[in-house]
């Protein structure tokens, strides 16, 4: 008999939640809504509506009355939290923007996504798959996130998206499982595709490609058109830059410079403080000094 009470009572209050401020959360405790949906409505590419949303109480940085971005479903956004969609920025699909998560400017983020903790999207970033953004982390400017990508901690991605030969289609900067975590940064064009990670305080910026398991971490550097690929690695101080590319097993740390247009295949390991430009290095080799 308790059961059906309690279920009554559940249903009763699910009921009220489409004409009262309120709603229920997960504890079963019920919480002042934070937003209510617009009449004010526009499209998506694909037909899709998305409305906008107004706040009807004060928290956080936002104020009652202040009108928001754009959700597709109530659900993009959680009423718990002082997460927030800004501006001209929207939330569709199955996003779940919660914590005090914020998407501003014009944002937007579709598919799955989860922005959460004290995450940051903004300018004209585009979201669309599996995605999670959390920590203080920071996506922004013209970046292009697709497919399962990860970023969390205080990483920032700042890039902008490729086009394809006609210029319709956009090119994803990070896509498949790419992840980019602790105090990493992101520039430019860069393209991170596969398991490749980007952490510590790596920099990465230009035409810098990664895909495969390659890893960039400590404060190394990756910039102009360096490619890592399989299973290079870059850790430490390296600096890697030009058209050099690493490929294999290979480790490139220390303080070492890669430069030019060289190539770093199978068993290579570079340290200390190793130049290499304009070289071709493969098998087993170790460099740990410039050569004279």
């Amino acid at each position: 008999m308790k059961c059906r009470v309690q279920s009554d009572f559940y249903s009763l209050l699910c009921s009220l939640r489409e004409t009262k401020p309120f709603v229920v959360n997960f504890n079963g405790r019920m919480q002042l809504q934070k937003f209510v949906l617009l009449a004010q409505s526009r499209q998506l590419e694909d037909g899709r509506t998305v409305k906008r949303i107004m706040a009807v109480r004060d928290f956080g940085n936002v104020k009652k009355g202040d009108i928001g971005g754009y959700v597709e479903w109530t659900s993009n956004l959680s009423q718990c939290g002082n997460c927030w969609i800004a501006d001209n920025a929207t939330a569709a699909g199955w996003t779940r923007v919660s914590g005090d998560a914020l998407l501003k400017d014009h944002a937007i983020c579709d598919g799955h996504v989860l922005a959460y903790d004290r995450a940051v999207i903004g300018d004209d970033a585009i979201l669309d798959g599996h995605i999670a953004v959390s920590g203080d982390a920071q996506v922004g400017l013209f970046s292009y996130l697709k497919g399962g990508v990860v970023v969390r901690d205080h990483a920032m991605v700042f890039c902008r998206c490729r086009y394809s030969n006609s210029g319709k289609t956009r090119i994803a900067n990070l896509c498949d499982q790419a992840t980019v975590r602790d105090n990493a940064r992101l520039e430019g064009r860069v393209s991170m595709s596969g398991r490749s990670t980007a952490a510590g305080y790596a920099m990465l910026r230009g035409n810098v490609r990664m895909r495969d398991n390659s890893c960039a971490d400590g404060y190394s550097i990756l910039e102009e058109q360096a490619h890592l690929f399989e299973n290079a690695k870059a850790i430490d101080h390296t600096h890697i830059a030009g058209r050099s590319k690493l490929g294999g097993n290979v480790l490139a740390a220390g303080h070492s410079v890669i430069k030019g247009k060289s190539m770093l295949i199978c068993n290579v390991y570079v340290g200390g403080t190793a130049v290499i430009e304009n070289e071709i290095l493969s098998g087993d080799m170790y460099r740990t000094r410039q050569r004279k």
